[in-house]
């Protein structure tokens, strides 16, 4: 005869198993009983094949993209105002990276293109400055040109 819970094998007298110490004959008792800790940890929940992992997120997706990376993307269009769209753009990448909204990649093409009207504009800028306060010959040069022009 062997015990039903640990398998050890009895003697055909034995009141109780030598090995786990349970009644024998008794009715089995909830596994485990209360007190003791459980010998293996709970199964994991069945997962199906190609299923998508559960990623976890410290706080819930807000939905829609970020009002910043698209108010910053429509500024870095607009001619004389990529500055401010480029600043917005680069707020609202920060805020997609934290909370998980969309118009990350928006945010993103808005810094490039702030990036390259800010470069234009800075371009055009000195380009006017030197042609127009130059002495001499530059400056000659550049009024006659301007004169041919509107002329």
């Amino acid at each position: 005869m062997y015990c039903q819970y640990c398998a050890a094998p009895l003697g055909e007298s034995a009141l109780s198993c030598a090995r786990c110490g349970r009644a024998v004959g008794a009715a089995p008792a909830a596994f485990p009983p209360q007190g003791y800790p459980q010998p293996y940890p709970p199964p994991y929940p069945y997962q199906q094949p190609y299923a998508q992992p559960y990623r976890y997120h410290p706080y819930p997706q807000p939905a829609g993209a970020n009002t910043l990376a698209v108010l910053g993307f429509v500024f870095t269009l607009i001619p004389f105002v990529p500055f401010v769209g480029f600043v917005l753009c680069i707020a609202g990448y920060s805020q997609c990276r934290k909370t998980g909204q969309q118009g990350r990649g928006l945010a993103l093409a808005g810094i490039v293109l702030g990036a390259v009207g800010l470069a234009l504009a800075i371009l055009c800028i000195a380009a006017l400055v030197f042609f127009t306060s130059g002495s001499g010959l530059l400056r000659e040069s550049f009024d006659e040109y301007a004169y041919i022009v509107l002329r």
